[in-house]
């Protein structure tokens, strides 16, 4: 069973074994009512924890995408090259690129989803 977690960038990364899929959080996302493009940026190979991986571009911002986890990328997601604005309909759901995750990845400091959820929830008084 895929466990997914969320870094201090508000970046989530979905754990499958030795396989991850990481994408934004929609909170990184408030406020936008479209997404120009979203650039990856040299999208294959090993990226360390923190590297900006790719750029989703709004008519006033750049959002950086960062590795929550040390990898290989070993994809990136083609539908949002081709529709980028589906990014909004639900970026907690939609993977933007997938990584072949390095060993010791557990020293990287995520929250558990669950816990990011829940403390959201109460910061926003819900």
């Amino acid at each position: 069973m895929a466990e997914c977690f969320v870094d201090d960038d508000h970046d989530w990364v979905r754990f499958s074994g030795d396989i991850a899929h990481i994408g934004v959080c929609d909170f990184k996302l408030s406020g936008l009512t479209a997404i120009q493009e979203i650039i990856f940026t040299a999208p294959e190979g090993f990226k360390k924890r923190g590297q900006v991986i790719a750029n989703i571009i709004s008519e006033d911002y750049s959002i950086p995408l960062r590795m929550p986890v040390d990898g290989i990328v070993t994809a990136c997601n083609p539908s949002l090259l081709r529709s980028p604005d589906a990014l909004l309909a639900g970026a907690h759901l939609t993977w933007m690129v997938k990584v072949q995750v390095m060993q010791g990845v557990n020293e990287a400091p995520l929250t558990h989803w669950k816990d990011y959820r829940k403390n959201s929830l109460v910061k926003n008084g819900k």
